[in-house]
This record gives structure tokens, C-alpha cells and sequence, in this order.
């Protein structure tokens, strides 16, 4: 176990020992670690002198540097933030204030409209001056436990009804343990953000950074559009390490953008969230040949990630990375069922045995109860997440993800994985970008495409039939200008349903 019992004395021990070392930047300004401290009890203390101890907090997560001041700000008053993403809809917003018992809301700007009795704060010079009162920070701090909560994201998964999710600072603690013991950061290392902090992967950043002492880039979300200014400003920046969404490395990629430019200063790319479409994913090997991959996986009920595969061999276009092995602090059962799954290539359901695993779901105790569960194993009563995700583990004690539970279909008496078509389709030379979603209504399999000029559907369904078996073959194609995404940059599914 670590030996801090929250994040916060990773941040009073970067304080105190690398003051001066910038935290965290963005384009228009940044915050050492000394600064982060000052700035986070100064706003701690104004909240508690306003009896907000030991309360959810919401904050508007903007592309700022300042995000996450107010995050510590928050958990320096015993309380906990609720990251809220600055374009949601009122009435998903109303559902998270109401589900989580907000009443104030934190923002580095003047906050959006808020629900009725909740209360929005702009950040400004005045409260980030204030004087801080250390008697009173010192007297909450010393009362939390690693067990307290540490932040509530909340997730809309596939129904689009937001869920909230707890996680705790020994949650954090314990991840971040394993993780930078494998992969430890030097302190000339400069990690670039990709992922909105109203996303719950950032957090691998913010405390990857606080951990490590590290400056965090917070890259501006329009670069991703313009991959040439991209690479520009990650050369710029000086920018080491990146842990994005395939998605957006894929923008990347997909653009040519490596004939122009290449960036100079990067060793290791991390990768979470999604299956990263091979054809892509041998782009950045064959032009950055040097540089470190490292396919992570992990879910939202868990901090950070629980598995890793470091790549260490060459991939054809048309086969899948592995999802690899357990951290340390983590344990991998594949149940069929209830019962487990040991031998190579038979598919069972991925559950995740970690002292990093969430609290659970926030005033849902049922749904709470139905993911989280007690199993029973070699005579120990483990407490085991059930992601709903299918995977096998292959020849190599590797593990390999297959689809999603809801991914895998019954289509003419076949079962089906969807990501498998996917994989088929990613590979062709004139697919340059693809999701495959299943029309319950009409029995049909529906592949949604971005592709090169002169492609055809009919084109592409006769190059797919030379890769699929017959039952597997998309029943439609659609070839779209581009594929709906989400601020993550991750493929929207749910709104392509909509389109079936």
C-alpha cells in the first residue's frame, strides 16, 4: 500500500520538494506545483469558512490549466468533485445535480446556466489570492482516510442516462502504485493530455503528473482537427509521453500527416478506451519505429487501467493487439457464467479482482449490487467487478478482447462478434475509418465508413466477402463525409443508430 493515505500529500510532497517545476500548462499560461498548492488553499479555505466541508462539489471541467486547482481545491475542503462537461444538455445536467446533491458548482469562467438551487462561482484573481488559513486546511486533512471519496464521474454508457461512478483516493493510490512501477516518468518528461477532464481517463493524466512531477500539457481540443499544428505543437511543448484515445491518434494517422512532420521528442505512446484500428496502429510503427506502445485497458468503475500490452512484435493489418496482463495490483478472472474460463481461445466475460475498483454506482445501490458482486474462489470471498466485456486469453497467457456482452449478436443462427467485422473492414486499403452497429429491427449488419475517393459499397462489400464468411458480411454499408464522435473523440455508436 502506498505510503500516503490520499492524493493530496502527492501534491503537498511535489510542494514542498519541486516547487518551482511547472504542473500543468496550457496555451495561454501554467501553474508549478507550488503554485497548485497556493492556489488550491487558498479556494479550500474560502469553501470552508463557507461551512462546504466534506461536500460533492461540481466543476465546470474546461481546457484550462487552472481545472485541476479547483479539483485539490475541492479535496483539500474533505469533500469531493464532480467533473461536468461545459456543453451538457440542461437535462442531463439537472440529473447529475440531483443525483449527486449538488448545490455549488466551480468554474474558471462565468458558469452556464445551472438548475434551480445551484449555486454557480466564478474563480477569479480574488478567490485564487485569498489567504489561506493552514490551521483549518491541516485540521481536515488530518481526519481522511484512503477509503474517502475522491471524485464521482459520471458516464452516460449505452442508454445515454447518466450514471455515477465513485471512486476513492486509495482507489487511485493503488493504481498509481502499479502503474508507475512499471512505467515511471523522469522529471524531464512531458506528458500531453488529450482526454476532456470531464472524461474519466484524464485522471490517469492529472495524478500521473502528480505523482511523477511531471508537466502536463493540456493540448487545445481544435489542434486535433489540424494534426499538422498537432505534431507542431507537441514539438513545440517538447512533448514525451502521451496516453490518448485511439481515435484521435488515428486523426493523425489517417491524414498522412507523418510524410510532413514527425514528432521529435516522443518515446512513448499509451493508448485506452477503444480497439485501435490495426491498419492505423502499423502507421505510427512504421514511421516512429523507436517509440514505446503500450495498449492499456480499464473501465470507468476502476482507477486508471488494470491491464497492459507492451507491443513487442509486428502486426498484420488484419489481426487485434492483445489486452495483456493484469498490473500488480490487479486480478483477471474470464467466467463463462459463473464458472472460469483457463483454456486458450474460449471466450468468457472480463472481471476484475482490484483494490483499485470503484465504490460502486452513486444512489444506486441495485445496480450497484448487480456489477459489483462477491465470488467465491480457492475458498476466498473476492469482492469483482463484471465489465460486460468478452475476451479470451491466448497461447501466450495473454489476454485478448473479443466484443462487448451487447456487441455480440445472434444474426442467421451465427453468433457473431461485431468487432471482429470491424477488424475486417479497418483493414482494407480503401476503409480509412469504420463502426459496424446491429439493426434488431430488421436482422441486419450495418457498417457505417469513411472512406478514399473512387470507393464503392459495392466494392467494399466484394473486398469484405474475400476477408468474411458469408453470414458475416455487412447487409448494409453506409459511407459517411466523416463519423460522428463524442468530446472524447471516441466513434459515437449510440448516434449511429439513430441512423439505421
Amino acid at each position: 500500500m502506498h505510503q500516503f493515505h490520499t492524493v493530496l500529500n502527492l501534491l503537498a510532497q511535489q510542494a514542498a520538494e519541486n516547487p518551482d517545476r511547472i504542473a500543468v500548462a496550457d496555451a495561454n499560461h501554467t501553474l508549478t506545483f507550488g503554485e497548485l498548492a497556493r492556489r488550491s488553499d487558498a479556494l479550500a479555505t474560502v469553501l470552508l469558512q463557507h461551512s462546504l466541508a466534506r461536500q460533492p462539489v461540481g466543476v465546470i471541467a474546461r481546457r484550462s490549466a487552472d481545472v485541476p486547482a479547483l479539483f485539490f481545491a475541492v479535496l483539500k475542503t474533505g469533500g469531493f468533485y464532480v467533473p461536468l462537461d461545459p456543453a451538457l444538455k440542461p437535462e442531463k445536467l439537472g440529473h447529475i445535480c440531483e443525483n449527486s446533491g449538488l448545490r455549488l458548482v466551480l468554474d474558471t469562467q462565468e458558469p452556464p446556466p445551472l438548475p434551480q438551487g445551484v449555486h454557480g462561482v466564478c474563480c477569479d484573481d480574488a478567490l485564487w489570492n485569498a489567504a489561506a488559513d493552514y490551521r483549518l486546511l491541516a485540521s481536515v486533512r488530518s481526519g481522511m482516510q484512503p477509503s474517502d471519496p475522491l471524485y464521482l464521474i459520471y458516464t452516460s454508457g449505452s442508454t445515454g442516462v447518466p450514471k455515477g461512478v465513485l471512486k476513492s483516493h486509495g482507489a487511485m493510490l493503488s493504481y498509481l502504485d502499479a502503474f508507475t512501477a512499471r512505467y515511471p516518468l523522469k522529471a524531464t518528461d512531458v506528458l500531453g493530455n488529450q482526454t476532456p477532464f470531464f472524461f474519466d481517463a484524464s485522471s490517469k493524466d492529472i495524478y500521473w503528473m502528480l505523482h511523477d512531477g511531471v508537466r502536463m500539457e493540456v493540448l487545445d481540443t481544435g489542434l486535433f482537427s489540424q494534426p499538422y499544428k498537432l505534431v507542431e505543437y507537441l514539438n513545440e511543448k517538447r512533448v514525451s509521453v502521451i496516453s490518448w484515445v485511439p481515435s484521435a491518434l488515428a486523426i493523425v494517422s489517417q491524414l498522412n500527416t507523418f510524410a510532413d512532420i514527425l514528432p521529435k521528442y516522443l518515446h512513448s505512446v499509451f493508448f485506452i478506451g477503444e480497439v485501435f484500428p490495426m491498419k492505423q496502429f502499423n502507421i505510427w510503427r512504421r514511421h516512429l519505429p523507436h517509440v514505446r506502445y503500450v495498449n492499456l485497458y480499464g473501465q470507468s468503475e476502476l482507477a486508471g487501467a488494470c491491464c497492459y500490452y507492451e507491443v513487442d512484435r509486428e502486426f498484420s493489418d488484419d489481426e487485434t493487439l492483445p489486452i495483456g496482463q493484469p498490473l500488480a495490483n490487479a486480478r483477471i478472472l474470464l467466467l463463462d457464467g459463473n464458472t472460469p474460463v483457463t483454456q486458450p481461445d474460449v471466450t468468457g466475460e472480463i472481471c476484475i479482482v482490484s483494490p483499485a475498483l470503484a465504490e460502486g454506482y452513486f444512489g444506486d445501490g441495485e445496480k450497484t449490487a448487480q456489477a459489483f458482486v462477491s465470488y467465491e474462489l480457492e475458498g476466498q470471498t473476492l469482492r469483482m467487478f463484471r465489465t460486460g466485456d468478452m475476451a479470451r486469453w491466448n497461447t501466450d497467457g495473454l489476454l485478448v478482447f473479443a466484443a462487448r456482452r451487447d456487441a455480440q449478436i445472434k444474426h442467421m443462427g451465427y453468433r457473431i462478434e461485431l468487432g471482429e467485422i470491424e477488424a475486417a473492414a479497418g483493414s482494407l486499403d480503401d476503409i480509412l475509418d469504420c463502426a459496424c452497429v446491429y439493426d434488431t429491427v430488421k436482422s441486419k449488419i450495418v457498417l457505417f465508413c469513411t472512406a478514399r475517393e473512387g470507393a464503392t459499397k459495392a466494392s467494399l462489400r466484394k473486398a469484405l466477402r474475400e476477408k468474411l464468411s458469408s453470414y458475416m458480411v455487412p447487409s448494409k454499408i453506409e459511407i459517411l463525409p466523416q463519423l460522428p464522435r463524442n468530446a472524447n473523440g471516441k466513434i459515437d455508436r449510440v448516434l449511429l443508430k439513430t441512423k439505421l
